[in-house]
């Protein structure tokens, strides 16, 4: 999974173009009004896009609206913008914290009419002014600042919109002042009649409204769900979700309470930025588990990209003096970690469904990303001005709600078909586990009746006879007695044992036993103790049932059983004989053999025989759980 140098290399001189365009200011200077910088009103009027009409100034102050000559002052003091309808970008704030905008504004009608100056870029602009001068005087229509509480507004919504009057056949001198506190400052500019205004800010409220609505809904749902199937992905999925949620109160002016500094009105939407770069990387990763990939440089890339994104939020609990100094950075690191963050998901999307099929990851990437990336390529294609930032709209929420919806759908239907899976597995399993218990307990039946019955019936014999031979008989007892003791041990539950001891404690009982030498060495140093439970005591059942077939049937005189831990991250087992051998392990139609099989499948060891009149050599290999 190693990404080549090359890519990264053209991926970082990409981004510090991107960051040196979006630095850019796109203003040249004009000192003479013209019919563009005049806007007439008409009785059909409803809405107009200001940015590519307003004379921009960033050097007027609100000390200059008592110069006389003001109008003539103002145009020896602008610039007209040099891009079109998107945006109008002002650079840092260092540089320029304040901006005025100057346009005429000429009601041809004959009748009244009231408007609204909005501005509608609202997370990177913190304050709103409106003026209008006339021979007569300047006279200020209101000012909106982040932090002002609603009841002190002229229009009571978390929008930064201030209406105005413009009289029957009037022409207006209009001025918009605008202000950032920290970060970089970017404004967009409209003019709207009142009804068309109220009604566009009502919809994207309400929009917004229900949009966080549906992020809250599928907040509770996956929680419940992920708490019901006790399922990690979906509990990642509702932290994910949540932090949406708040940076869409944040997008729609709902959460101002979250501001970080309340009394400079500093928005908090960089700080969630990072957390919203970072939510996702737990839950991508739960994802990846079983797509095939360098797990090495996939956890170091993920935990790096995590840790860097939450460092870069938790610079905004520096002091406020201290972060000023750093803010444009932070926020242009912010970006350029959120353009790294989109590809890091849509490459790793990509790996998971060429390797892993796993289309619904990819699926619902595209249809999130999709509007973001077509913002960003108009802007850089299309457009005569660029910004870094990010371009955002109300589609990018519907559609991220509809990629949820889709993500959460699947991931649900993939729980309930692995459950469906697993309960399918573990009827089989209860099924295979069953047999294997008859099977064990036929054994130990035989055992009994066969060995040990006959061994006593044999010593009993002995006894009957007119003169016994007590002695014969005495060396019978003793062979019965070593013979339900080694039954017995067999039987004895011993899970909580590591797997290491329990195999050398079963070598030695085997040697006292026997007339065979076993030789037990584990090179793995106690990796075969890592194993699941489960796998740890099949492997013990099915090495107990091949040292007693050797016992019983291979007449050799010495076993060797080791543990290696292969550079594949695998456990071998090996026990070799030097007996006569076994024929067609596979097809015999022993129960003890047919037990190790099913004991394999159950662990899905891998189980190699290689038998030869020489001796046998019986090999099971397990990979170490990482």
């Amino acid at each position: 999974m190693s990404i080549p140098p090359k890519i990264i290399l053209f991926s970082i001189c990409v981004l510090l173009m991107l960051t040196h365009l979006g630095c850019k200011q796109s203003v040249k200077k004009k000192k003479n009004i013209s019919e563009s910088n005049i806007l007439v009103i008409d009785q059909d009027f409803s809405s107009e896009n200001l940015n590519d009409k307003v004379l921009v100034s960033t050097n007027f102050r609100e000390t200059d609206l008592k110069r006389k000559n003001l109008k003539d002052y103002i145009l020896k003091n602008t610039a007209v913008t040099n891009h079109k309808k998107s945006l109008i970008s002002l650079g840092n704030y260092h540089e320029h914290p304040e901006a005025w905008f100057y346009i005429q504004i000429v009601n041809a009608s004959n009748t009244s009419r009231s408007l609204v100056i909005e501005e509608t870029n609202y997370w990177r602009c913190d304050a709103l002014g409106v003026f209008t001068f006339n021979g007569k005087g300047v006279k200020k229509w209101g000012r909106v600042v982040r932090a002002m509480p609603l009841s002190e507004r002229k229009i009571p919504f978390s929008v930064f919109a201030i209406p105005l009057t413009v009289n029957a056949e009037d022409t207006l001198n209009l001025l918009i002042q605008t202000q950032r506190f920290h970060a970089f400052h970017e404004v967009s500019l409209s003019i709207s009649s009142d009804d068309v205004s109220l009604n566009r800010i009502l919809n994207t409220l309400t929009y917004g409204l229900i949009i966080f609505i549906l992020i809250v809904v599928c907040v509770l749902i996956l929680l419940i769900l992920g708490w019901i199937f006790t399922d990690k992905k979906m509990l990642l999925l509702s932290l994910y979700l949540c932090i949406i949620a708040i940076n869409t109160l944040l997008f729609f002016g709902f959460a101002e309470w979250l501001m970080l500094y309340p009394n400079l009105s500093v928005s908090s939407t960089p700080f969630f930025l990072g957390f919203l770069n970072a939510a996702y990387l737990p839950y991508a990763m739960e994802i990846m588990k079983p797509v095939p990939k360098n797990e090495k440089w996939f956890k170091i890339l993920t935990c790096t990209l995590f840790t860097v994104n939450i460092l870069a939020s938790c610079c905004y609990f520096l002091p406020f003096g201290w972060l000023l100094q750093i803010d444009t950075h932070v926020v242009m690191l912010l970006w350029i970690l959120a353009l790294v963050s989109l590809v890091w998901l849509i490459y790793f999307s990509v790996i998971a469904l060429i390797r892993a099929k796993i289309y619904y990851f990819f699926a619902t990437v595209c249809l999130m990303i999709a509007p973001l990336l077509y913002e960003q390529i108009i802007a850089i294609f299309f457009e005569e001005y660029f910004s870094l930032h990010l371009r955002l709209n109300l589609s990018l929420w519907l559609l991220d709600i509809i990629g949820i919806v889709v993500l959460s759908v699947f991931q649900l239907r993939e729980k309930l078909v692995t459950r469906r899976m697993y309960e399918n597995n573990l009827n089989r399993f209860k099924e295979t586990m069953e047999d294997i218990r008859k099977s064990e307990v036929e054994s130990i039946g035989r055992n009994l009746h066969d060995n040990v019955g006959n061994i006593l019936a044999s010593a009993l014999g002995y006894l009957n006879l007119k003169a016994p031979n007590t002695d014969l008989s005495q060396h019978l007892v003793k062979d019965a007695i070593n013979e339900i003791r080694f039954l017995s041990h067999n039987l004895v539950k011993d899970e909580d044992i590591p797997l290491s001891i329990k195999l050398e404690a079963l070598i030695s009982r085997f040697n006292d036993f026997s007339n065979i030498m076993f030789i037990f060495e584990d090179f793995s140093v106690g990796k075969i103790n890592q194993l699941e439970k489960t796998t740890q005591q099949n492997i013990y059942m099915i090495m107990q049932e091949v040292l007693t077939n050797i016992i019983k049937h291979s007449k050799a005189t010495e076993t060797f059983v080791q543990i290696f831990e292969r550079e594949n991250a695998t456990i071998q087992v090996t026990i070799e004989d030097d007996g006569i051998g076994i024929q067609n392990f596979n097809e015999s139609g022993g129960i003890g053999l047919k037990n190790i099989n099913k004991r394999a499948k159950i662990s899905n060891l891998k189980l190699t025989v290689d038998s030869t009149p020489a001796g046998t050599n019986f090999i099971i290999e397990t990979p170490i759980p990482l």
